[in-house]
């Protein structure tokens, strides 16, 4: 972006970045762009979450709209940043270090992901991994005591988001942030499944069996879809294989509701990435044992 595009705002008002929608003239469903824009923004909130999380967790990232431009959509945006950190930066001039961090970074991912439209290969992603820490140090946010390493699950997943929030985009459409470090775009060609995303990351998968009673959320009636259960206060979905239990549930044999509760047996497989983290859980039980029903306290065999 030129200089000039920005000599309009006094520097105390100046907004951090500017994000253009471009699009030919005439398109139809209007709506449609107006819904990648504001999913797209969406998307850099959840972006900066993640990378403010590195610096510290009471950091919370708020965006402020300035002004909206008509022609090709024009939304500029200036961030604040609002928190009660650490004592390790409490008495710090942080603000304009993370500030320009979070601007810098996001350039780092878009041109990244309209260089390879995906997640790219190993190496390459281990070298944006590199060049979004440089962009930490080179802003100043490095030297902060708390600074740590994003883990790369995270940064594949907000990556992902970004790529999905712009999907809708047709041929000609591009989203691009602009400020005076220079523009960054991207169109509905960048893709990023979760298949990607293990295929890149994942190194180990640990298995662990178990015999839980689980309360139903959402039984699947037909079976094309997962259960939904509760346990220990969380909430989670997860595949029904035992074909005999289901056959029988299915044929209205069993009358399960939500607030009924299983006894089971379940397989939880997690998928770690190379740093630890956790890329994916998922969860099938094998077989289901028992029921217990709201009106009945004892156990179904």
């Amino acid at each position: 972006m030129t200089e000039e595009r920005w000599a309009q705002w006094p520097k105390d008002t100046r907004p951090d970045y500017c994000i253009t929608l471009t699009f030919k003239p005439g398109v139809e469903r209007p709506q449609r762009l107006f819904k990648a824009a504001a999913d797209f923004i969406e998307s850099l909130q959840q972006l900066d979450v993640t990378l403010v999380s590195a610096i510290d967790s009471k950091i919370q990232p708020v965006f402020l709209l300035e002004r909206i431009e008509e022609g090709s959509v024009r939304i500029w945006v200036k961030q604040f940043l609002e928190a009660v950190p650490d004592d390790s930066i409490r008495n710090l001039d942080w603000k304009p270090a993370v500030g320009q961090y979070l601007v810098d970074v996001k350039h780092v991912i878009l041109r990244y992901l309209d260089d390879n439209k995906s997640l790219g290969t190993h190496n390459e992603f281990h070298k944006l991994t590199s060049r979004v820490y440089d962009a930490a140090a080179q802003s100043g946010a490095l030297k902060y005591p708390a600074y740590k390493q994003i883990p790369a699950s995270d940064m594949a997943k907000c990556m992902a988001q970004i790529c999905e929030s712009v999907s809708t985009l047709q041929e000609g459409e591009r989203v691009i942030i602009s400020n005076d470090n220079g523009d960054s775009g991207l169109d509905s060609s960048a893709i990023i499944t979760q298949e990607q995303i293990e295929d890149l990351l994942a190194r180990n998968t640990i298995r662990n069996s178990s015999e839980l009673i689980l309360m139903v959320r959402k039984p699947d009636f037909l079976g094309t879809s997962m259960w939904e259960f509760r346990h220990d206060k969380k909430t989670f979905s997860a595949k029904i294989a035992d074909e005999q239990w289901l056959k029988e549930f299915q044929g209205g044999k069993l009358d399960i509701r939500p607030g009924h509760a299983l006894r089971v047996l379940l397989d939880e497989d997690t998928i770690y990435g190379e740093d630890g983290d956790v890329i994916r859980a998922d969860r099938t039980i094998t077989k289901v044992t028992g029921v217990i029903k709201m009106n009945h306290p004892r156990l179904e065999m």
